[in-house]
C-alpha cells in the first residue's frame, strides 16, 4: 500500500484507479522520502510492482480531467447495471401483487361479495406458498451465483435443479396435506357460514396447482440470478395477462 494515495483497479480500464487522499505532488514527494524505507521493507520484485504502477498513476494524478472522466464512465457503468437488474424485480413485486387483486376484480362482477371475501381470506395460504418458493430462491439463488463468478458451471447446475426439485416437493406435500383436510384449512384461515363454502372451493381449486405456482415465484428470483434479467421479466409479464385472460373467461364468460 503507497502512503498517501490509496487504490483500486478499475474494471473498465487497464490500470489502477487513483483516489488522492493529499495533492498530487506533496503525495509524489512523500513517496519518494519514503524511497529508502520502501527498498528497505519491499523484496525487489514488490519493490518493481510498485515503480511501475507509480508510472502508470503519473499520468492520472497530473490530470484531473482524465480521473473524473473515468469516474463518470464508471458510475454510468455500475447505473446501468443497477437500473438492469432493479427494474425486473421491481416489475414483478408489482405484478405478483396484482394477481389477487384481478382475480378479486372478477370473482366480485362475475360472482358476488361472498366470493370476494373468500379470496380475500385465502391470501394467508397463498402468502404462505410464496414464501416457501422465495425462501429456498434466495438462498439458493446466493450459491448459484457465486458459483458462476467462480466458472463452476456444474455447481451452479445441481444448485439450479436441486433448489426446483425441493421446492416442487415441498409444495406438492403442502397440496396434498391441504386436499386432504379442506374443511379444516378454511376455518383455520377464518371462514364463516356464508363463506366457508367459497373459501373451500377456491383453496380446493388452487392446492393441486401450488407446486406450479411456487415453481414460478422460485424461477424468478433463480433466472435474475443466471444474468437473465430481462428472461425474467417477460415471464412475469406473460404469466399476468395470461391470468387476466383466463379470469375473464372463465369467471365471465363460462360461469366457473
Amino acid at each position: 500500500r503507497l502512503s498517501g494515495p490509496s487504490m483500486c483497479r478499475c474494471p473498465m480500464a487497464g490500470f489502477p484507479f487513483l483516489f488522492i487522499d493529499n495533492p498530487p505532488m506533496e503525495s509524489y514527494n512523500h513517496i519518494n522520502r519514503r524511497e529508502g524505507s520502501m527498498e528497505r521493507a519491499c523484496p525487489k520484485g514488490e519493490r518493481e510492482d510498485i515503480s511501475m504502477i507509480s508510472e502508470k498513476m503519473k499520468p492520472l494524478v497530473n490530470n484531473n480531467s482524465a480521473i473524473r472522466a473515468m469516474l463518470g464512465g464508471f458510475i454510468l457503468f455500475l447505473a446501468k447495471r443497477f437500473i438492469r437488474f432493479v427494474a425486473p424485480s421491481v416489475l414483478s413485486m408489482w405484478i405478483f401483487s396484482l394477481y389477487s387483486m384481478v382475480d378479486g376484480f372478477f370473482v366480485s362482477h362475475g360472482v358476488g361479495g361472498h366470493a370476494l371475501a373468500a379470496v380475500n381470506l385465502s391470501m394467508p395460504y397463498i402468502n404462505t406458498v410464496f414464501a416457501i418458493g422465495l425462501i429456498l430462491a434466495v438462498g439458493s439463488s446466493t450459491v448459484l451465483s457465486i458459483a458462476l463468478g467462480q466458472k463452476d458451471q456444474k455447481l451452479a447446475n445441481d444448485c439450479f435443479n436441486q433448489n426446483l426439485v425441493v421446492v416442487a416437493l415441498v409444495c406438492a406435500i403442502v397440496s396434498v396435506l391441504t386436499l386432504l383436510n379442506l374443511d379444516g384449512v378454511a376455518r383455520f384461515l377464518g371462514s364463516t357460514a356464508p363463506t366457508h363454502g367459497y373459501v373451500r372451493e377456491y383453496i380446493g381449486t388452487l392446492a393441486p396447482f401450488m407446486p406450479f405456482f411456487a415453481v414460478s415465484y422460485n424461477l424468478e428470483v433463480q433466472v435474475k440470478a443466471a444474468n437473465a434479467p430481462q428472461v425474467s421479466a417477460v415471464g412475469v409479464v406473460s404469466c399476468a395477462l395470461t391470468n387476466v385472460l383466463l379470469d375473464y373467461l372463465f369467471v365471465m364468460r363460462f360461469g366457473w
